[in-house]
């Protein structure tokens, strides 16, 4: 999807972020190049038609995601998870800090996929090391399990999990083929479902 040099300054001068099949851009002026460009913000399959996109504002794009990824200001609206204790000072990054939410009690997060004891709002990303330091996790993370199968020229087959990642979007499955036998990579959102899926392909 191209815009064209009129359509991107007009959407850049209103505010308006493009929303593509997989993708959601915020927009950019370069004083150097002297154009607007677009930069991905958030990825997530089927939020248009393939070869359309629309162009919205940040209220609209939070509602389509399910949660505050950007602001009214035109910035990314980080949300970070406290997932270890009640947020309360020296439990986060004073730097930045926006809005502080403390629930009543430890409550499950669809956003992360776990429980929580609160968030705090950044209009900038917080760093690794940060997240390490504070035991933080970032809204839109959820886990994902890798189970790689394999299955020979014999009939054998052999499944593990092999992986788990921390993704706003579960990563598409893949799978390919050597001489001697086929390997596929399928991703679960919990570590039960992947489980399962090993105990079933052991006994196919």
């Amino acid at each position: 999807m191209e815009l064209t040099p009129e359509e991107a300054e007009r959407y850049y001068l209103e505010e308006k972020y493009i929303v593509t099949y997989g993708c959601i851009y915020q927009l950019f002026y370069s004083t150097a190049q002297k154009r607007v460009y677009g930069q991905v913000i958030y990825r997530s399959k089927g939020m248009t038609r393939r070869g359309r996109f629309f162009a919205m504002d940040a209220e609209t794009v939070n509602r389509l995601v399910g949660f505050n990824l950007v602001n009214s200001k035109g910035g990314i609206s980080m949300k970070y998870y406290s997932t270890q204790r009640p947020v309360s000072p020296g439990t986060f990054p004073r730097q930045g800090a926006g809005q502080i939410v403390n629930f009543d009690n430890k409550q499950f997060c669809e956003e992360i996929g776990r429980d929580a004891w609160g968030y705090i709002e950044y209009e900038e990303p917080l760093s690794a090391a940060q997240l390490e330091a504070y035991e933080l996790v970032p809204g839109g993370m959820k886990k994902f399990w890798c189970v790689t199968t394999s299955v020979n020229d014999r009939g054998q087959v052999a499944a593990n999990i092999t992986n788990v990642i921390e993704a706003v979007c579960k990563p598409e499955n893949s799978s390919t083929s050597t001489s001697r036998r086929d390997i596929y990579q399928d991703w679960f959102p919990s570590l039960e479902q992947a489980e399962k899926y090993v105990e079933e392909a052991r006994n196919a």
